[in-house]
């Protein structure tokens, strides 16, 4: 499910082109160089911070979601991402809390592709969290 998608299915009162029309506007700033003034830091309920751990050294991180929606949102999409990229994580789900860990098995360390996935989860986290309170 696209972010568009999940969106109009969980706020009626977005209609799809509204939302692809401020994904399109959105890009062209980000890639315009934005000023400090338009980047808002926006984070989740509570988020643990990534953490290195050892044996093997891997990246840990646990967010925690107030909506059921949130979610099975950032799973789906996490979970089609690993696919994408043929580099999977581990991903457990307990409640509304999810916790990533990432390393490279055959490396027994953190390499590019663990890097791909907790980039990808931070942008995950900051699109929902976008669009959330520019939709409350």
């Amino acid at each position: 499910m696209s972010l568009l998608n999940y969106l109009v299915e969980s706020n009626n009162k977005v209609s799809q082109e509204d939302l692809q029309s401020l994904s399109k506007n959105f890009k062209s700033i980000v890639k315009s160089n934005p000023d400090n003034d338009l980047v808002v830091p926006i984070n989740p309920r509570k988020v643990s911070e990534w953490e290195v751990l050892s044996s093997p050294e891997r990246l840990k991180k646990i967010y925690t979601f107030e909506r059921q929606e949130e979610c099975e949102y950032f799973f789906n999409e996490l979970f089609s991402f690993q696919f994408q990229i043929n580099h999977h994580c581990k991903i457990i789900i307990d409640n509304l809390d999810v916790t990533v860990e990432t390393y490279t098995h055959g490396f027994e360390g953190i390499t590019d592709p663990d890097l791909k996935i907790k980039s990808y989860c931070d942008e995950l986290i900051g699109d929902i969290y976008f669009f959330k309170k520019h939709n409350d």
